[in-house]
């Protein structure tokens, strides 16, 4: 005997996956059953499959979607290996944002061996945000961390291991982030 969940108080609601917009048809069932005024959506993507039919469609709901890129800033063509800025349709889809009242996006990055100066990170976002006239979209980050199994204390990730802050980039990266958070404080429109 299966009881069915409340839902009344749903107030969030965030589809992942490896990517979920290549889950479109199935995304938008979800959508349009849970639709509601008070609701928001969080998807996390790394834009490359993000086109103009999505933001079309989010226009029509009552809920709010706010759509979160993944991106590593001056790292990210070592990262991740594409630069989805610079994809015209992409810059499109964004640009068209700050004109529907219901859509936000942010970007969010993962500070690594990579990318860890934040003076450079903020600077090419701040480029990236002025070019496609959304000078307060806000860009999030947070450093990366190695996860290791609790019974297994003693395994890594190879591929993670060799990008987590350690050492001296650590250090490095705590100096660059006390000087950065400074500049915020004392000069708030620079970044």
């Amino acid at each position: 005997n299966m009881k069915k969940f409340d839902i009344s108080d749903l107030q969030e609601i965030q589809p992942w996956g490896g990517e979920p917009f290549l889950y479109w048809k199935d995304m938008k069932k979800l959508f349009e059953y849970f639709d509601k005024p008070g609701l928001t959506w969080y998807i996390s993507t790394n834009g490359s499959t993000l086109h103009k039919k999505h933001i079309d469609f989010f226009k029509r709901l009552k809920s709010h979607v706010s759509i979160g890129i993944s991106h590593d800033g001056p790292g990210q063509e070592e990262l991740r290996g594409e630069e989805i800025f610079d994809k015209p349709r992409v810059r499109e889809v964004l640009k068209s944002i700050k004109d529907v009242d219901n859509v936000s996006w942010s970007v969010n990055t993962v500070v690594t061996k990579a990318n860890y100066n934040v003076f450079e990170m903020s600077e090419f976002f701040y480029d990236i945000f002025k070019g496609l006239d959304s000078i307060s979209t806000p860009w999030h980050y947070q450093v990366g961390r190695l996860y290791t199994d609790a019974l297994e204390v003693d395994h890594h990730y190879s591929q993670s291991d060799e990008l987590i802050l350690s050492g001296n980039e650590l250090k490095q990266f705590g100096k660059l982030h006390r000087q950065f958070l400074n500049a915020i404080a004392n000069a708030p429109m620079n970044y």
